[in-house]
């Protein structure tokens, strides 16, 4: 690693020495997760020290300074683009990109490396070079790795939420910080919405099938589950395992499914299932927000009653999804087998059960009120809790449209464990005393809901890989694989 004696006045005194032979040791190094203290260095609005020298500071600094020098070697894209003809990859947006790029970085470490954002677009950028890069390294592999590469726009996508998040963070930095140079907000955080516009243009004239044509190729290409023309959702529950008739639910089911239309609940998930990022990114920045609210505010709310009353509202949602949703369940284990279970989406028949998997879908969102509970009476918010909700959400939304089988089981193990987590939640509100083992049973259950889910997607996913039918989306197993393994 560098001197870090030396370092610090190289970045502050030469600007346009590049030729430094450090540079020869920086390729490979990678922003570390720590670089961002988990996260809990979002929440801190003033203006960082220019004076530490901690060995902990400077370690982050050579491993900033890392990142910025791989920016240069980034500048070979285009002699790599240039002597393989390949002009129609040099365009106003890799120019731009790739020209303005080490400049922000270089200007930013000139005034402040620690700043928080800097850390936050360093890290999101690094990790996003590595799915870049290593999607051009298996492209390179033939033809019988290219068709595996399905997942190009992603990487696309993730780069407009990175600047997206970032502009979001620095809207809010602008609001409450203290001591920032005003010249630096308005060069490096003016930067995000130009490159959000610009990655997103790209995106668009990349990918300008219309929604319903990029949701077919993308996730129904050879595994069209259910279309627009697909036999509709019958209404005669006599047919379907399960309670034919619950005294008030029922009432309210078919109400619900006269009144709507489910084939446009079904046709808006699939092409609008991108909102739950939006909300989850408004969702993020609003906990610092609330967080220093509560910190002048000084005294946290009790709100004990009305948390009992909310903690028991999805607690009842959650009882009455299970009553729903697992006699199919069950009953597709007893009569198809377990492999069935996973492979075949005929659920979806049962209006009851769409209305359901529907109402899991949004409650979802609605879930998102329990943090502000959290931060309202001064609980300690932890990042599994946020981090849970956001990528629970994304992912809901996201595979609802696809209607896999494998959603059987998401649904089933997900109303279980809540309707006993927010019964919990409520007697606890209730100042009821509840005995420690059912405490670690229900994160027991949770636990074993990660694995379950993580044996379940890996396994639809070496279906597809030797060529059995089954009912899921390569996409949708896959971003399920990695959700589990996450979780667990």
């Amino acid at each position: 690693m560098f001197s870090n004696k030396n370092l610090w006045y190289y970045m502050d005194q030469y600007w346009d020495d590049i030729g430094d032979p450090r540079v020869n040791h920086c390729v490979g190094a990678y922003y570390s997760v720590r670089a961002i203290d988990y996260g809990r260095i979002f929440l801190d609005f003033t203006y960082p020290s220019r004076d530490d020298r901690s060995e902990w500071t400077m370690f982050l600094l050579d491993l900033g300074w890392c990142w910025m020098l791989t920016r240069f070697l980034d500048l070979m894209d285009t002699v790599f683009f240039v002597l393989r003809k390949k002009d129609s990859q040099i365009t106003t947006l890799h120019l731009y990109h790739h020209t303005v790029v080490p400049i922000l970085g270089w200007v930013s470490f000139k005034y402040n490396a620690m700043i928080p954002i800097i850390r936050m677009f360093l890290l999101f950028n690094s990790f996003i070079h590595v799915m870049m890069y290593g999607y051009y390294a298996l492209a390179n592999m033939g033809p019988k790795v290219q068709r595996y590469l399905w997942w190009k726009r992603y990487i696309t996508q993730c780069q407009i939420a990175q600047f997206l998040v970032c502009g979001a963070y620095g809207a809010v930095l602008y609001y409450l910080q203290t001591g920032y140079p005003m010249e630096w907000f308005g060069f490096a955080v003016g930067q995000n919405p130009l490159f959000f516009y610009m990655f997103y243009d790209f995106y668009r004239q990349a990918y300008k099938k219309s929604p319903k044509s990029m949701a077919k190729d993308m996730r129904y290409n050879n595994y069209n589950i259910i279309d627009y023309n697909a036999d509709k959702w019958s209404l005669d529950w006599t047919q379907f395992p399960g309670l034919a008739y619950i005294p008030g639910v029922t009432e309210w089911e078919d109400y619900m499914f006269r009144t709507l239309n489910a084939d446009s609940l079904h046709e808006f998930m699939q092409k609008k299932w991108y909102y739950s990022v939006y909300i989850s990114i408004g969702y993020i920045v609003l906990i610092p927000i609330i967080k220093q609210w509560m910190k002048s505010r000084g005294k946290p709310y009790n709100l004990r009653t009305l948390l009992t009353f909310w903690n028991s509202f999805l607690a009842i949602f959650s009882i009455i999804g299970v009553i729903r949703c697992l006699p199919e369940f069950i009953h597709i284990l007893r009569t198809k087998g377990f492999e069935a279970s996973y492979c075949q989406s005929d659920y979806y028949k049962d209006s009851r059960l769409n209305w359901w998997y529907i109402l899991f879908v949004w409650s979802k969102v609605v879930e998102l009120v329990d943090t502000l509970f959290i931060l309202l009476r001064g609980g300690k918010l932890l990042t599994l809790h946020w981090v849970h909700h956001c990528l629970t959400l994304i992912y809901s939304w996201y595979v609802f449209g696809d209607v896999p089988a494998t959603a059987r089981w998401m649904v089933c193990m997900n109303f279980i464990a809540h309707s006993l987590m927010y019964t919990y939640y409520a007697l606890k509100a209730m100042r009821i005393s509840i005995p420690l083992v059912i405490s670690i049973g229900i994160t027991l259950i949770q636990i074993l809901q990660m694995v379950f889910g993580l044996y379940i997607n890996y396994t639809v996913i070496e279906y597809k890989n030797s060529g059995v039918a089954c009912d899921a989306s390569p996409s949708v197993v896959t971003s399920g694989l990695a959700l589990y393994t996450l979780f667990l």
